[in-house]
């Protein structure tokens, strides 16, 4: 099985019980879907397939590549501290410090 096609199985599988629960909880076949145009459900396909698994497949074909990637979350951290004043834990520093030994280390051996 192929990357691409094994990242497509793993967010259908992930959707198909969030597809579930909105359905119980709004009306999607007399609601909201009917209120849709052509050009909105092809933007909605648009944004699910490479919004969600070409990048999901793009981000782990990266992690096998160069490891650098796994720096993500931190930034996404760093931003958040930097513009939304959010505060770190003892133990996010301490994952962040792992995080920047085991990046050098992995490339080193």
């Amino acid at each position: 099985m192929s990357q691409l096609k094994f990242h497509l199985h793993h967010m259908v599988i992930g959707g198909l019980p969030l597809l579930t629960i909105s359905g119980i909880n709004h009306d999607l076949v007399n609601g909201s879907l009917q209120e849709l145009s052509t050009n909105d459900i092809i933007a909605l396909l648009y944004t699910s397939i490479f919004g969600s698994v070409v990048s999901y497949d793009v981000y782990f074909y990266s992690a096998t590549k160069d490891h650098l990637i796994f720096l993500t979350p931190m930034f996404a951290s760093i931003f958040g501290y930097l513009h939304l004043d959010e505060t770190f834990s003892s133990l996010q520093l301490g994952g962040a410090a792992v995080t920047l030994v085991a990046i050098p280390s992995k490339r080193l051996g």
